[in-house]
Formats: structure tokens, sequence, C-alpha cells
């Protein structure tokens, strides 16, 4: 049986002390082997195809003394269309461009600008067909309530 939590806590640690910050990290049985999936980021810069090899590289060997059998390790970046989660990510990505996933079903993009006190502040863009979203001017900035809005991803081409 495999310790799913102290390889989880292996695994945090040592990519915090490569030098980033493990946003998912997640251990699937899949019939005979076992998938160990982990997302890293760096506040300081994007990810690269060589941090996701550098990082995989550095806890092969421990999943291997850990994991009896089959397992495959997948260390990849959370994307150029990353779904902003902490507040942390509203703060770094402030004057990107954003996707809103409200809880109605709509979709709103726009510049984001800040995130304060329950509130997600953007700068709406024109639909595709020159239309102003929601019939506002342009340039004016739009609150959405946290509560109304599924998810809040990066959107990295409008």
């Amino acid at each position: 049986m495999v310790d799913i939590k102290k390889i989880t806590e292996f695994i945090e640690n040592k990519v915090r002390n490569l030098g980033y910050e493990p946003e998912e990290i997640s251990i699937k049985y899949l019939g005979n082997q076992i998938l160990v999936k982990v997302i890293i980021d760096r506040t300081d810069r994007f990810i690269s195809v060589g941090d996701c090899s550098y990082v995989s590289k550095n806890i092969e060997n421990y999943l291997e003394q850990e994991i009896p059998g089959r397992f495959t390790i997948e260390v990849s970046s959370p994307g150029a269309d990353r779904e902003l989660k902490k507040d942390s990510d509203f703060e770094r990505f402030k004057g990107m461009h954003v996707e809103l996933f409200m809880k109605d079903g709509r979709r709103i993009t726009g510049k984001l600008m800040a995130k304060i006190e329950g509130k997600i502040y953007i700068i709406p863009h024109n639909n595709k067909k020159g239309k102003k979203t929601q019939g506002t001017k342009e340039n004016k900035i739009l609150d959405f309530p946290v509560d109304m809005v599924k998810k809040v991803k990066l959107c990295p081409i409008i």
C-alpha cells in the first residue's frame, strides 16, 4: 500500500526546496499503475519545459523507493490560461486579460484591475461583434461579487 500523504508531503517540500511553488499534487491509481501529477509555478517567471524536467528528475528516485511497481510522473505548469485561485494570483496577474465564468452561465472578459473585499474588478472588453460588454462604456471598471463568480482564468488570446 502506498502512503499517499507521505509522498505528497515529500513532493511539496522538495518542490519548495527546488525554488518552485507546488500548485497541485495528485496521486491516482490507474489500473495496475499509479499516476503522480505535479503542477508547479514560480512567482518571478513562467515555467519552462526545463523546469518541469528538473523537478521530475529530483523526485523520481524518491518515488521509485516509495511506490512498488509501475508509476508515471507528470510535472507541468498551470498553463497560460491558468485559473486564478489565491489572492496572490489576482495580485500577480493584475493588468492581464481574464475571463470570468459566472455562476449564471455568463462569460465576461476584461482586464483584471483588482480583487478587493470580496469583489473582482475588471475593465470589460468589447465582444467579437464590436458591441460593448453589458452595454458599458469603454474603460469603465466593473465589479463582480466573488460569490457570483464560478472561476476566473487568464485569457492569453483575446
